[in-house]
């Protein structure tokens, strides 16, 4: 559907590579594939050739077929012409890496940032979505920002009169603008994956703002 450039099924996978598709009945360790199969399209989208495979070794960059059948499939007469070949071994480079087949089972909380990042890159030159991984990048790295809020907001409960508001009171507030603070947070990122609004600032934003206010408070409060 294009939320990914993976799709796992329960032995194997899909995955896009450009103008090809490649599915891969069962997987095994990253590096070996059973029942491989690659569909590739022409400039018109349209299917050009099937490669078939029941074996086929993956070694990071190329996937090294053995007794493989091709179908070539010949659309410009007014009938298709599908022609076989058979070859002993056929490799075909691929774009993605083994980095890539083993996060299969990983969801993008679980994946290293340094991951993340190559897969936002995979995925946009392959012209797929890449939400779920930008609000994942996004929430990381806004996360030293978040700390500077929050800590903007502590300085508001530990200054100031205790005559104003009792340490109970200043308790409760700062919990509960901290837990409202998360879950605007979350929100950010729900709204992000699915209304397709900016992820950028659905991750930014919250933090942002609240820093702005409670910078501003405490300015207030200083100059009293």
């Amino acid at each position: 559907m294009g939320q990914n450039s993976l799709s796992k099924s329960q032995d194997g996978f899909w995955i896009r590579d450009g103008d090809n598709f490649i599915n891969v009945e069962k997987n095994i360790d990253g590096s070996l594939f059973k029942g491989l199969t690659v569909i590739e399209l022409n400039d018109s989208h349209k299917v050009e050739r099937i490669v078939k495979s029941e074996n086929a070794i993956f070694d990071g960059q190329t996937i090294n077929m053995d007794a493989t059948n091709i179908f070539s499939i010949n659309s410009s007469s007014a009938f298709e012409d599908i022609t076989l070949k058979e070859r002993n071994l056929y490799k075909k480079r691929v774009a993605f890496d083994q980095d890539l087949i083993n996060s299969l089972e990983k969801e993008p909380k679980e994946l290293s940032t340094i991951a993340i990042f190559r897969q936002i890159q995979f995925l946009k030159d392959n012209k797929l979505r890449v939400k779920v991984f930008e609000v994942e990048l996004y929430k990381r790295l806004v996360k030293p920002l978040t700390l500077i809020a929050m800590i903007s907001l502590a300085m508001l409960f530990i200054f100031g009169s205790t005559r104003d508001a009792t340490l109970g009171r200043k308790i409760f507030f700062g919990v509960s603008i901290g837990l409202s603070f998360e879950l605007i947070s979350r929100i950010g990122g729900a709204v992000a994956l699915s209304f397709e609004f900016n992820s950028l600032i659905s991750s930014f934003g919250p933090p942002l703002v609240l820093m702005t206010i409670a910078i501003a408070i405490l300015i207030k409060k200083s100059s009293q």
